[in-house]
């Protein structure tokens, strides 16, 4: 609907005016989050969140990844490696400063954080992941991603572009649209295109994920939507079936696609993890 456009358009306003709050008080939040956007995406995406997350009292950062909102090109330059290393970096930064740290993210996000979780072990306090793309397997992916672990020995690898197509990860038709009209090769809400040879780096740094997720002990909130066009309800299944945590909760959205952040269930999405890191009842977990 239009409130939910007009949102979108003014939450990099609110978020900065409280900023503006938060860095202005003398003692700092106790708790902090971090939070960490999708490959091809930006920090826009995840700022709905982190004003409802501020609002709670939470100080909260959300790191630009390396190769995001530049050009599209640069993203091919990325190792995943380098993708965690910045996670790993600013959740260090945070735990000096703060007394518990919880960590977040979308897509690609949504696996670093559980690369924070396999590292920091139970340094981290919460990790709440959304549409976490351990498998390609999404009902909008086009046939070729199916294929993927033949990228290396193919010209796809190092030409082909993934194009951005219908639905653009979102199920609100008014909402995709504006998003549909900020998409470009330069975009700072999100990439137009992304590099085959991105999406073969984020299969390695999953693989590498999958086989150590059994290092995880945080407590884990998994949020997925049930018709995620990029990746399937099998992400979470893959998760629970790994992790060490004693308490998992999941979350399957009813009415969102991969975007769940800035979708239709954004409130759900954002006031679930709000309770969920404040160890709070959780109302309408699946």
């Amino acid at each position: 609907d239009g409130r939910a456009i007009m949102e979108m358009m003014t939450c990099t306003e609110n978020v900065i005016r409280n900023d503006s709050v938060a860095s202005s008080s003398k003692q700092k939040p106790k708790h902090a989050v971090l939070l960490l956007h999708g490959l091809g995406g930006g920090p826009e995406e995840m700022y709905y969140l982190k004003r409802k997350l501020m609002l709670q009292g939470f100080h909260v950062e959300v790191p630009l990844l390396p190769g995001h909102c530049t050009h599209y090109l640069d993203l091919k330059k990325i190792k995943w490696q380098e993708y965690a290393e910045v996670a790993y970096a600013e959740f260090e930064k945070l735990k000096r400063e703060h007394e518990t740290v919880s960590v977040s993210g979308l897509c690609l996000g949504a696996v670093l954080a559980l690369a924070v979780g396999i590292k920091y072990g139970d340094q981290v306090h919460a990790i709440c992941p959304i549409s976490t793309t351990l498998n390609f397997d999404g009902w909008g992916l086009p046939f070729i991603t199916k294929l993927i672990w033949l990228a290396p020995f193919t010209p796809f690898y190092h030409f082909y572009n993934l194009s951005e197509s219908d639905p653009y990860g979102i199920k609100d038709e008014k909402l995709r649209n504006f998003i549909k009209k900020k998409m470009s090769d330069t975009s700072k809400t999100h990439y137009a295109k992304v590099p085959f040879k991105s999406i073969w780096e984020m299969r390695k740094l999953n693989f590498y994920v999958k086989e150590n997720m059994h290092k995880i002990t945080s407590e884990i909130c998994a949020i997925h939507p049930l018709e995620d066009d990029v990746s399937s309800v099998r992400s979470v299944e893959d998760i629970k079936k790994r992790v060490k945590s004693q308490r998992f909760e999941a979350l399957i959205l009813k009415d969102s696609y991969h975007l769940a952040t800035i979708d239709r269930e954004r409130d759900l999405v954002a006031n679930t993890i709000c309770n969920f890191i404040g160890n709070k009842n959780i109302i309408g977990m699946a």
